[in-house]
Protein backbone atom coordinates (compact mmCIF):
# COMPACT_ATOMS: atom_id res chain seq x y z
CA UNK A 1 0.00 0.00 0.00
CA UNK A 2 1.40 3.20 -0.74
CA UNK A 3 2.26 6.19 1.16
CA UNK A 4 3.02 9.03 -0.06
CA UNK A 5 3.99 12.51 1.58
CA UNK A 6 5.00 15.59 -0.28
CA UNK A 7 6.30 18.84 2.19
CA UNK A 8 7.76 22.32 1.79
CA UNK A 9 9.07 24.66 4.20
CA UNK A 10 9.82 28.16 3.68
CA UNK A 11 11.65 30.66 6.49
CA UNK A 12 11.53 33.90 6.38
CA UNK A 13 14.37 36.12 4.88
CA UNK A 14 14.33 38.24 7.65
CA UNK A 15 16.28 35.71 9.83
CA UNK A 16 13.34 36.09 12.65
CA UNK A 17 13.33 32.61 13.25
CA UNK A 18 9.48 32.54 11.56
CA UNK A 19 8.45 29.74 9.17
CA UNK A 20 5.96 27.88 7.10
CA UNK A 21 5.13 24.58 6.40
CA UNK A 22 2.99 22.74 3.88
CA UNK A 23 2.65 18.78 3.42
CA UNK A 24 0.43 16.65 1.63
CA UNK A 25 -0.20 13.43 2.70
CA UNK A 26 -1.27 9.49 2.22
CA UNK A 27 -1.27 8.18 5.08
CA UNK A 28 -3.32 4.59 6.31
CA UNK A 29 -4.58 3.32 9.89
CA UNK A 30 -4.38 -0.71 9.95
CA UNK A 31 -6.88 -1.89 12.21
CA UNK A 32 -5.09 -4.01 15.80
CA UNK A 33 -5.44 -7.85 16.42
CA UNK A 34 -8.41 -7.41 18.67
CA UNK A 35 -10.31 -5.63 15.49
CA UNK A 36 -9.29 -8.25 13.64
CA UNK A 37 -10.36 -11.24 15.63
CA UNK A 38 -13.65 -13.16 14.61
CA UNK A 39 -13.89 -14.72 18.60
CA UNK A 40 -16.98 -13.98 19.84
CA UNK A 41 -17.31 -12.55 23.51
CA UNK A 42 -20.63 -13.22 25.04
CA UNK A 43 -21.87 -11.10 28.00
CA UNK A 44 -23.18 -12.65 30.81
CA UNK A 45 -26.61 -10.94 30.40
CA UNK A 46 -27.37 -9.56 26.79
CA UNK A 47 -28.67 -6.32 26.36
CA UNK A 48 -28.48 -3.23 24.06
CA UNK A 49 -26.14 -1.45 27.05
CA UNK A 50 -24.19 -4.90 27.51
CA UNK A 51 -24.05 -6.69 23.93
CA UNK A 52 -21.87 -10.06 22.70
CA UNK A 53 -18.51 -8.55 20.77
CA UNK A 54 -16.82 -9.64 18.24
CA UNK A 55 -13.73 -8.52 15.80
CA UNK A 56 -14.09 -8.42 12.14
CA UNK A 57 -11.20 -10.20 9.86
CA UNK A 58 -13.06 -8.67 7.01
CA UNK A 59 -11.72 -5.11 7.82
CA UNK A 60 -9.75 -3.08 5.62
CA UNK A 61 -7.46 -0.14 6.34
CA UNK A 62 -8.56 3.15 7.14
CA UNK A 63 -6.81 5.65 4.36
CA UNK A 64 -6.75 9.35 4.74
CA UNK A 65 -5.83 12.03 2.26
CA UNK A 66 -4.77 14.97 4.12
CA UNK A 67 -3.01 18.46 3.69
CA UNK A 68 -1.19 19.93 6.98
CA UNK A 69 -0.42 23.84 7.37
CA UNK A 70 1.54 25.14 10.16
CA UNK A 71 3.10 28.40 10.97
CA UNK A 72 5.75 28.72 13.62
CA UNK A 73 7.97 31.31 15.42
CA UNK A 74 10.90 30.50 17.27
CA UNK A 75 11.36 33.90 18.88
CA UNK A 76 14.00 32.86 21.64
CA UNK A 77 16.14 29.97 22.68
CA UNK A 78 13.63 28.00 23.84
CA UNK A 79 10.52 29.63 23.27
CA UNK A 80 8.26 28.79 20.14
CA UNK A 81 4.59 29.71 19.07
CA UNK A 82 2.97 27.95 16.52
CA UNK A 83 -0.38 27.74 14.89
CA UNK A 84 -1.79 24.76 12.55
CA UNK A 85 -4.07 23.78 11.11
CA UNK A 86 -5.12 20.31 8.96
CA UNK A 87 -8.10 18.56 7.52
CA UNK A 88 -8.62 14.47 6.44
CA UNK A 89 -10.26 12.93 3.91
CA UNK A 90 -10.86 9.20 5.34
CA UNK A 91 -11.86 6.21 3.04
CA UNK A 92 -13.19 3.25 5.07
CA UNK A 93 -13.69 4.56 7.78
CA UNK A 94 -14.04 2.09 10.83
CA UNK A 95 -16.76 1.88 13.52
CA UNK A 96 -18.19 0.25 16.15
CA UNK A 97 -22.08 -0.94 15.20
CA UNK A 98 -24.75 -2.32 17.31
CA UNK A 99 -26.56 -5.15 15.15
CA UNK A 100 -29.30 -7.89 16.20
CA UNK A 101 -28.08 -11.34 15.03
CA UNK A 102 -30.56 -14.44 13.75
CA UNK A 103 -30.93 -15.34 17.30
CA UNK A 104 -32.08 -12.05 18.59
CA UNK A 105 -28.93 -11.16 20.12
CA UNK A 106 -27.30 -7.73 20.64
CA UNK A 107 -23.80 -7.77 18.68
CA UNK A 108 -21.24 -5.16 18.53
CA UNK A 109 -18.36 -5.25 15.84
CA UNK A 110 -16.07 -3.00 13.89
CA UNK A 111 -16.76 -2.85 10.47
CA UNK A 112 -15.90 -0.03 7.34
CA UNK A 113 -18.58 2.21 7.25
CA UNK A 114 -18.12 4.88 4.23
CA UNK A 115 -16.38 8.30 4.49
CA UNK A 116 -15.27 10.80 7.21
CA UNK A 117 -13.84 14.19 7.16
CA UNK A 118 -11.48 15.45 9.56
CA UNK A 119 -10.46 19.33 10.55
CA UNK A 120 -8.02 20.46 13.27
CA UNK A 121 -6.69 23.57 14.59
CA UNK A 122 -3.81 23.80 17.13
CA UNK A 123 -1.94 26.58 19.23
CA UNK A 124 1.10 25.90 21.25
CA UNK A 125 3.27 28.34 22.88
CA UNK A 126 6.03 27.48 25.36
CA UNK A 127 8.67 29.95 26.38
CA UNK A 128 11.14 29.97 29.20
CA UNK A 129 10.38 33.16 31.98
CA UNK A 130 13.73 34.87 30.85
CA UNK A 131 12.67 35.50 27.29
CA UNK A 132 9.99 38.08 28.99
CA UNK A 133 12.55 39.44 31.51
CA UNK A 134 16.24 39.31 31.60
CA UNK A 135 18.76 36.24 32.09
CA UNK A 136 18.66 36.28 36.06
CA UNK A 137 15.14 35.44 36.30
CA UNK A 138 14.45 32.37 37.70
CA UNK A 139 14.53 29.22 35.94
CA UNK A 140 10.65 28.56 35.25
CA UNK A 141 9.44 27.30 31.92
CA UNK A 142 5.62 28.09 30.63
CA UNK A 143 3.74 25.87 28.18
CA UNK A 144 0.06 26.31 26.80
CA UNK A 145 -1.49 24.30 24.02
CA UNK A 146 -5.21 24.83 22.37
CA UNK A 147 -6.36 22.08 20.09
CA UNK A 148 -9.94 22.39 18.31
CA UNK A 149 -11.50 19.20 16.22
CA UNK A 150 -14.47 18.81 14.14
CA UNK A 151 -15.59 15.79 12.25
CA UNK A 152 -18.70 14.66 10.04
CA UNK A 153 -19.19 10.56 9.11
CA UNK A 154 -20.79 10.87 6.02
CA UNK A 155 -23.09 7.93 6.59
CA UNK A 156 -25.01 8.89 9.98
CA UNK A 157 -27.78 11.25 9.77
CA UNK A 158 -26.73 14.99 11.49
CA UNK A 159 -26.25 16.57 13.79
CA UNK A 160 -22.98 15.34 15.78
CA UNK A 161 -21.71 12.93 13.29
CA UNK A 162 -18.55 13.05 14.20
CA UNK A 163 -15.60 10.61 15.06
CA UNK A 164 -16.76 8.26 18.05
CA UNK A 165 -13.95 8.66 20.45
CA UNK A 166 -12.92 12.49 19.60
CA UNK A 167 -12.30 15.12 21.15
CA UNK A 168 -13.66 18.24 20.50
CA UNK A 169 -11.59 20.98 22.36
CA UNK A 170 -8.63 20.15 24.58
CA UNK A 171 -6.68 23.45 26.32
CA UNK A 172 -3.15 22.38 28.60
CA UNK A 173 -1.38 24.78 31.17
CA UNK A 174 2.10 23.99 32.28
CA UNK A 175 4.16 25.28 34.52
CA UNK A 176 7.87 23.95 35.27
CA UNK A 177 10.98 24.96 37.59
CA UNK A 178 14.27 23.29 37.09
CA UNK A 179 17.27 23.86 39.28
CA UNK A 180 20.88 21.71 39.30
CA UNK A 181 19.51 19.01 41.88
CA UNK A 182 15.61 19.91 42.07
CA UNK A 183 12.67 20.51 39.34
CA UNK A 184 8.76 21.09 40.05
CA UNK A 185 5.74 21.61 37.66
CA UNK A 186 2.16 20.88 37.08
CA UNK A 187 -0.45 21.00 34.39
CA UNK A 188 -4.01 21.32 34.13
CA UNK A 189 -5.98 19.57 31.10
CA UNK A 190 -9.39 20.25 30.16
CA UNK A 191 -11.19 17.78 28.09
CA UNK A 192 -14.95 19.27 26.64
CA UNK A 193 -17.11 16.35 26.13
CA UNK A 194 -20.91 16.54 24.15
CA UNK A 195 -23.04 14.59 22.22
CA UNK A 196 -21.89 12.05 19.92
CA UNK A 197 -24.41 9.99 17.17
CA UNK A 198 -22.70 7.56 16.38
CA UNK A 199 -25.46 5.46 14.27
CA UNK A 200 -29.15 6.05 12.99
CA UNK A 201 -29.91 4.63 16.25
CA UNK A 202 -27.25 4.89 18.70
CA UNK A 203 -25.93 8.16 20.50
CA UNK A 204 -23.63 8.75 23.25
CA UNK A 205 -22.37 11.51 25.78
CA UNK A 206 -18.73 12.46 25.91
CA UNK A 207 -18.35 14.64 29.55
CA UNK A 208 -15.69 17.24 30.07
CA UNK A 209 -13.35 16.39 32.24
CA UNK A 210 -10.67 18.28 34.28
CA UNK A 211 -6.92 16.66 35.02
CA UNK A 212 -4.67 18.13 37.33
CA UNK A 213 -1.26 16.63 37.85
CA UNK A 214 2.28 17.52 39.79
CA UNK A 215 6.02 16.30 40.00
CA UNK A 216 8.44 17.13 42.52
CA UNK A 217 12.37 15.23 41.36
CA UNK A 218 15.28 15.28 43.77
CA UNK A 219 18.63 14.33 42.64
CA UNK A 220 20.81 13.33 44.89
CA UNK A 221 23.57 12.68 42.82
CA UNK A 222 23.54 11.93 38.72
CA UNK A 223 22.79 8.45 39.35
CA UNK A 224 20.18 8.47 41.92
CA UNK A 225 17.32 10.57 42.19
CA UNK A 226 13.48 10.95 43.61
CA UNK A 227 10.61 11.26 41.78
CA UNK A 228 7.33 12.23 43.95
CA UNK A 229 4.22 12.75 41.31
CA UNK A 230 0.63 12.50 41.39
CA UNK A 231 -2.44 12.01 38.78
CA UNK A 232 -5.95 13.18 38.98
CA UNK A 233 -5.36 15.43 41.77
CA UNK A 234 -8.66 16.73 41.56
CA UNK A 235 -10.36 13.48 41.79
CA UNK A 236 -12.96 13.62 38.62
CA UNK A 237 -14.99 10.24 38.36
CA UNK A 238 -15.67 8.57 35.38
CA UNK A 239 -19.09 9.47 33.58
CA UNK A 240 -21.03 7.48 30.67
CA UNK A 241 -24.24 8.39 28.98
CA UNK A 242 -25.17 6.14 25.89
CA UNK A 243 -28.88 6.25 24.01
CA UNK A 244 -30.80 3.91 21.87
CA UNK A 245 -33.44 4.77 19.48
CA UNK A 246 -35.78 2.79 17.16
CA UNK A 247 -39.40 1.94 16.57
CA UNK A 248 -39.67 0.28 19.83
CA UNK A 249 -39.28 3.51 21.87
CA UNK A 250 -35.75 4.76 23.61
CA UNK A 251 -33.49 3.03 25.96
CA UNK A 252 -30.98 4.79 28.28
CA UNK A 253 -27.98 3.79 30.12
CA UNK A 254 -26.32 6.01 32.58
CA UNK A 255 -22.46 4.63 34.69
CA UNK A 256 -20.48 6.65 36.72
CA UNK A 257 -17.09 4.77 38.08
CA UNK A 258 -15.71 6.43 41.54
CA UNK A 259 -12.01 7.95 40.67
CA UNK A 260 -9.57 9.34 42.93
CA UNK A 261 -6.04 11.02 43.17
CA UNK A 262 -3.15 8.31 42.21
CA UNK A 263 0.19 9.03 44.20
CA UNK A 264 3.47 7.68 43.01
CA UNK A 265 6.72 7.75 44.40
CA UNK A 266 9.69 6.31 41.78
CA UNK A 267 13.38 6.03 43.18
CA UNK A 268 15.60 5.31 40.25
CA UNK A 269 19.50 4.18 40.53
CA UNK A 270 21.76 3.99 38.00
CA UNK A 271 24.66 1.57 37.90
Amino acid sequence: MLSPVAQTLFKFPDKSGRQLRLALTRTYKAPNTNQLTARRFEADENTRFNPDSSGNPDLKPELATGIDLTYEHFWYPGAVFSVSTSQRRITDYIRSTLTQDRRGLWLIQPVNDGNATVRTFDVELKFPLKALTDEKALPFDFRASFNRNWSKVDTVPGPDNRLDDQIPLTANLGLDYRADKFSTGGSFVFRDGGPVRVSEQQYRRLFPRRELEAYLLYKFKPSLQLRLAVNNALGEDNRSESRYVDVNGTSQSWSRSADSPRFQANLEMKF
